[in-house]
């Protein structure tokens, strides 16, 4: 990650439990913020902070059940709010949007959102399938809140026909895009750090 010059790293599924971190020793990465499971070694989430990063932290709200961290951070004289997190299999789109209601009453400043959603923003587009088992109305509904928080999908931005995917399910057979970096449509006019958070995303376009 040091080698890409990376200055803030998501984690997401760490798989570690409460009271059973590990010590993470790395040169570079020396900040780090873990939000694991309580009572298990799934989900859980990590944000780390290289060591030359020109911030202070301001706040941090995590769920305390390894879903999301919400790191309010300063860099310069611009505040960002970075958001990390792993959203359940189930019930996708409800958790997503109690999650974003969270987000609003949080978020300061510009707003960097990355994590595995576990489902698609655009099945047509993001799924070998070219559909969803979640209703269309519900993803619909969940694109007026992401609109509400002025986020849009960096990739799809950048490659809007294109065809690109994250995740293989071997019992349906299909491939899908449902890891996602949103990001505030202020900072589209930072082109270098949208095409960034793009090939962080998807390393091999």
């Amino acid at each position: 990650m040091y080698k890409q010059k990376v200055l803030i790293v998501l984690l997401q599924e760490i798989h570690f439990k409460m009271g059973h971190l590990p010590t993470l020793r790395d040169r570079y990465y020396t900040t780090w913020h873990h939000n694991p499971s309580p009572d298990s070694r799934s989900r859980g989430e990590s944000i780390g902070l290289h060591k030359s990063l020109p911030g202070s932290v301001v706040d941090v709200r995590m769920d305390g059940e390894g879903r999301y961290i919400f790191l309010k951070i300063r860099i310069h004289a611009t505040l960002f709010t970075i958001v990390n997190w792993y959203l359940p299999n189930q019930r996708q789109i409800t958790v997503c949007r109690s999650f974003l209601s969270q987000l609003a009453d949080f978020a300061e400043g510009q707003l960097l959102l990355g994590g595995d959603f576990n489902f698609t923003l655009d099945p047509s587009m993001d799924s070998s399938a070219i559909s969803s088992m979640l209703p269309n109305r519900q993803i619909k509904s969940l694109h007026t809140q992401l609109q509400s928080l002025q986020l849009v999908d960096v990739w799809r931005l950048l490659h809007p026909q294109g065809k690109d995917y994250t995740f293989y399910s071997a019992p349906h057979q299909t491939y899908s895009r449902i890891d996602f970096f949103l990001i505030s449509h202020h900072t589209l006019a930072w082109s270098p750090l949208v095409i960034y958070c793009s090939q962080i995303m998807h390393p091999f376009i």
